[in-house]
């Protein structure tokens, strides 16, 4: 009887109808879904009024040729016997195909079942035979064509952006009847091209797919959530009329058949046809290269295999960073290749031609939250990048004078927690937020900055860490060190970050921007008591070696609200010599809390006191001094000084140097004080007027706010200042009336004159 090829059910791969007797019989053909995807051809039901003794199938190859015309249809009759020719009115076209693979014989499996016992199944496996009985193993392999085609198409070739795009294999199958099949691809290995990375953006609201909700090796239908979705497939076969076509899934980091950090899942379906093959990718870990794998690929004939990666701003791949042609090579194995055989390769060419300008010029903005004069306020600095420009290398950024962390309010996170970016909580200074990622819709990290100790010569330091979560992926803690350096002159501080990482765990970062901000109520900064207009700058470096300059106005208000009232007192010795001179001391003392900071101070010496001529001949020079002052003699040491801020946590301590200039008369008094590492040089000049009165300027102190600053200047060899007129008087210093005028300008603008009376303690005591 004849069998007839039945349009198929839904969900149905194909349908044989057999009509024996009086009883038609529905044979349903579908395709493996338990991994090897091979023809499964199952009869249910049979009738049970005719016992079956037996039964031969023969499918033909090519049904339409017209060897079986004799045959078909109405010319077979019910006994089997031929009644005429008739044509099949159709082309010929190959109906079967056998395995792909040469060596073993295909076995085919038979179970059936009674109708008396239907779930005890008698199975046999059985392979073709020749006519002597012998197993037939399939052969010829070499003889197949096998010349398949990548090729890489993109949305939009605009460089750094994000972008759909999509990998095509194409093997064109031969549908000669007279001829012979293609060979299939067992192995695809897809080597994307250069700069074609994973795209950090793609992260926000992103799922990934667990083994058990793909149940590869089963034959139910994914139940990956659809956050795990990132592309489409389409597979054009001969062994249905319509494509099938499903979804790429993301797997789940490690949780995956290769315990990889990468991997997918690549579903197909229709015409009752499911099929589901894991996906390894790799990432190149020094430049993100992305390699897919496609190992053991079922011997399903395709004519074309499409991977269509998912487009938008949030896209999961994103293009080379500059334009030009990038490459992308595909090494393909087949089914018929004995082991060991030389891969077919095939490449394919993207050109990157839009968005070529380049260049690197990051916008900054930088500032404090408060913008009045002299209170806590807290501290934002902000950096971004356009698509296209280079990727941000480096960053540093100088704070106008005054903005001063008072770092006494915060300990250190020691080494090497710092660099381990474990850093206690109490050294949390502020937050750091990354975007990362081509397009419009970066990924936003979210981290903390730590103020540390010592770091790459700089007195103190920053630990910035974030942790690298995107959607599934956990890529650990990335941690950018920063020096914080204190200039000695003015104290304005300068924050320079090491090279920002580029790529994590083979996955480029393509950093946008970030933002690193103290808040105002945690009142870290001292906001300046100057409201002159000054400047947030910044200078950024770029990976290629571009460099850009920017800058911020910075603006106060309120400094005339600020009061100003430094006290300076002093005091001396009872007595003075012409071999040990005399001995000063000078205290200035300044309330801070709505206060302005002084800018200037000028100190007139008493007119009985004049600078030492001896003292000043043995001056430190001024090289020797930008060397290192503890290169100048011991002569050129005058003093001592001791202060208090609430920038540090412990007092400011260092001593006093008469440094000379060859274009000055007299040398200058330069106090070098130092606290945690931070050293401050605070240079005053020393004139003597016509009258022979000297006096001391400090005319440019640093905007920082110090409470207390005393000066000593003992008696001995090398005292700073010398007698006068007091040979009366026996070198007594009591009764004489020792006066101090002094000047004292805020960096506010305010202005305070008074004369202070030195005190010369223990006058009318017996020696």
């Amino acid at each position: 009887v004849p069998v007839f090829n039945l349009e198929p059910a839904p969900g149905k791969t194909a349908q044989f109808g057999v009509f024996a007797l009086v009883s038609p019989i529905v044979m349903n053909a579908s395709i493996r879904g338990d991994g090897d995807y091979g023809l499964r051809v199952s009869l249910h039901n049979l009738p049970q009024f005719l016992p079956l003794l037996g039964g031969v199938l023969s499918l033909w190859g090519v049904p339409a040729d017209a060897g079986h015309d004799t045959l078909r249809g109405t010319c077979l009759s019910f006994e089997g016997k031929s009644t005429g020719e008739c044509p099949a009115g159709v082309s010929r076209r190959p109906f079967m195909t056998l395995p792909l693979r040469c060596g073993e014989p295909p076995a085919v499996e038979l179970r059936m079942s009674s109708w008396e016992k239907p779930g005890a199944f008698v199975t046999q496996t059985v392979a073709p035979r020749d006519a002597e009985g012998n197993e037939l193993a399939l052969e010829g392999c070499e003889k197949l064509d096998f010349s398949p085609q990548v090729s890489l198409r993109v949305e939009n070739p605009m460089a750094d952006s994000p972008s759909g795009v999509g990998i095509g294999l194409d093997l064109p199958q031969n549908e000669n009847p007279d001829g012979l099949a293609e060979a299939g691809v067992r192995d695809a290995v897809l080597a994307l091209p250069p700069g074609l990375t994973l795209n950090p953006a793609a992260g926000d609201g992103l799922g990934s797919c667990l083994p058990g909700e793909i149940a590869l090796g089963g034959p139910a239908p994914p139940a990956c959530p659809d956050a795990s979705r990132i592309g489409s497939v389409t597979v054009d076969s001969p062994l249905v009329a319509d494509p099938l076509r499903g979804s790429i899934y993301l797997a789940a980091p490690y949780d995956n058949p290769f315990g990889t950090l990468l991997a997918a899942y690549v579903v197909a379906e229709g015409s009752g046809v499911l099929v589901k093959i894991p996906a390894r990718i790799d990432a190149d870990g020094g430049d993100g290269r992305l390699t897919v794998r496609l190992d053991d690929l079922p011997q399903l004939p395709f004519s074309s295999f499409s991977l269509r990666f998912d487009g938008g701003p949030r896209a999961p791949l994103a293009l080379p960073p500059r334009c030009g042609t990038f490459t992308a090579s595909a090494r393909l194995t087949a089914h018929s290749d004995p082991a060991g055989a030389e891969p077919a390769f095939s490449t394919s060419d993207l050109k990157i031609d839009r968005g070529c300008g380049g260049g690197f010029s990051p916008s900054f903005q930088g500032g404090a939250t408060s913008s009045t004069a002299g209170r806590r306020t807290g501290l934002t600095l902000r950096l971004a990048r356009g698509d296209g420009e280079e990727e941000i290398s480096r960053f540093s950024t100088t704070l106008p004078a005054g903005l001063l962390p008072l770092l006494g309010d915060v300990p250190s996170c020691p080494e090497p927690q710092a660099q381990e970016g474990d850093c206690p909580l109490g050294s949390r200074i502020g937050s750091v937020a990354v975007a990362a990622g081509a397009g419009s819709h970066p990924f936003r990290f979210s981290g903390d900055a730590f103020l540390t100790g010592p770091y790459e010569g700089a007195p103190f330091g920053l630990a910035i860490t974030v942790p690298a979560l995107a959607g599934p992926f956990d890529l650990g803690v990335a941690v950018v060190r920063a020096r914080i350096l204190v200039d000695p002159r003015s104290a304005r501080l300068t924050i320079a970050t090491d090279p920002l990482p580029r790529i994590l765990r083979g996955i480029p970062l393509r950093i946008r921007g970030f933002e690193l901000s103290t808040t105002e109520a945690a009142g870290l900064f001292m906001a300046p008591t100057s409201c002159e207009r000054q400047e947030v700058t910044a200078r950024t470096v770029g990976g290629a070696g571009g460099s850009a300059a920017s800058a911020t106005p910075f603006f106060l208000g309120g400094c005339r609200q600020l009061r100003f009232s430094p006290r300076i007192s002093a005091s001396s010795v009872r007595s003075a010599g012409r071999d040990s001179g005399v001995g000063l001391k000078l205290a200035i003392r300044n309330r801070l809390g709505g206060r302005a900071n002084p800018r200037s101070i000028k100190i007139g010496i008493p007119r009985q006191f004049s600078p030492r001529l001896s003292t000043i001949q043995g001056a430190c020079p001024a090289g020797a001094f930008a060397a290192d002052p503890g290169l100048c003699p011991p002569t050129a040491a005058i003093g001592t000084v001791r202060g208090r801020s609430p920038i540090f946590d412990s007092p400011l301590e260092g001593t006093a140097y008469l440094v000379s200039r060859r274009a000055e008369a007299l040398p200058r008094i330069v106090m070098v004080l130092g606290a945690r590492g931070t050293v401050l040089h605070l240079a005053g000049a020393l004139r003597v007027s016509r009258r022979g009165t000297t006096s001391a300027t400090f005319g440019s102190l640093p905007d920082a706010p110090i409470s207390s600053l005393v000066l000593t200047f003992p008696k001995g060899p090398h005292s700073a200042f010398g007698a006068n007129h007091l040979s009366g008087a026996g070198g007594s210093l009591c009764g004489q009336r020792l006066l101090m005028p002094t000047k004292a300008v805020g960096h506010n603008g305010a202005r305070v004159k008074r004369t202070v009376r030195v005190r010369v303690p223990g006058c009318g005591k017996s020696p």
